[in-house]
Order: C-alpha cells, then structure tokens, then sequence
C-alpha cells in the first residue's frame, strides 16, 4: 500500500516541476503569438517592403543653333526601410511639332498622341552599373541632353521595375509628363 507521507513527497517535488512545464508552454505560445502579430502589423504598414515616391521634372535652355539644352530630373524618393539598387530607370522622349495637329493616339483615346520617338535610354550610368537608395534618401538623377527647337512640346516618361533585372512580377513604377520647350530662363 502506498504511504500518505510519499504521495505528499511525490505530489510537492512535482508541483514546481509542473509550473516551470507550463510555464515555458504558455511563454513559448505568447512569443509565437506576438511575433505574428508584429510580422501581420509589418505587413499591413509595409514596412519592410519597397516603397518609392518617383517624380519627373525638366528644364530647357537654349534655342542654341536649332537646339534646346535639355535636363530632365528624375528624383527617387526611397520611402521604405529596403535599401534601393537601380540598374535600369528607363528615360523615354517623344515630341510634337511645331507643325503638327494635336491628335488623338489611335485606340488609345482620349490620350494625345506624340507621333516622333526622340530618344529611349538608361539613366543609370553604365559605367557604375548601378544607383543605390538608402531608406528615407531623396536621390535625384540628372539626365541633360539636346531636342531639336522644330517641337513645341514632349512627353517623358520615366520608369523601373522591382526586383532584379526588369522583375516583371509588380509591373513597371512609371512617371509621365508634358513639357512645353520653353527656356527654363524666360520670363
């Protein structure tokens, strides 16, 4: 028959035994609970992924023998926690006339077409091979080149891809703007 006084022994040595079991149980189940509450809040406000603020601007100087000096300023706002590599922010240029009727582009309407490509390049300058963006950097990149005094107006349109090597995954992050060529110091 088993003794009062054992079960008593057997039942307090065990206690505390059970309270550090349980104990580490329900810690370790808390932590998992707020690790995932902590990775759910990170995704709602993004905070780890990218997020980019990208604006086009441009000035003209000139006519100089039948040119406009032409800078167009591509800023990169990095607005996330991610550092930022860029091997690729596409500039592209297209221009109409100084005779040429506004017209509507074709099974695109009501957009205006600009019917005469002028230029398509990369602004990230091929000897770096690239352009980094520190989180909360405001980065611009410069881009001068010449249009041809013949158009009264342009269209540019800047874009990059996320991820590595024109990642179509989110589709292009794009900025499009109309220009009139007029010397950025007139009057």
């Amino acid at each position: 028959m088993v003794d009062i006084e054992h079960v008593r022994l057997v039942v307090s040595a065990l206690t505390p035994l059970a309270v550090v079991v349980l104990g580490y149980a329900f810690n370790r189940r808390l932590k998992q609970y707020q690790v995932q509450r902590e990775r759910e809040r990170a995704e709602i406000e993004r905070r780890h992924k990218l997020r980019i603020e990208f604006t086009l601007d441009a000035h003209f100087y000139g006519p100089k023998r039948g040119y406009y000096l032409s800078e167009f300023l591509i800023n990169v706002h990095n607005k996330s926690r991610v550092k930022y590599d860029f091997t690729r922010i596409t500039l592209r240029v297209r221009g109409l006339g100084e005779d040429a009727v506004p017209t509507l582009w074709k099974d695109r309407e009501p957009r205006l077409a600009f019917p005469d490509k002028l230029f398509e390049t990369n602004t990230v300058p091929e000897d770096l091979g690239s352009i980094f963006v520190e989180p909360e950097v405001n980065q611009p990149v410069t881009f001068v080149t010449r249009i041809d005094d013949a158009y009264d107006y342009i269209l540019a349109r800047a874009e990059f891809y996320y991820g590595q090597s024109g990642d179509e995954e989110f589709g292009p992050h794009s900025v499009e703007r109309l220009f009139a060529l007029e010397p950025a110091n007139a009057s």
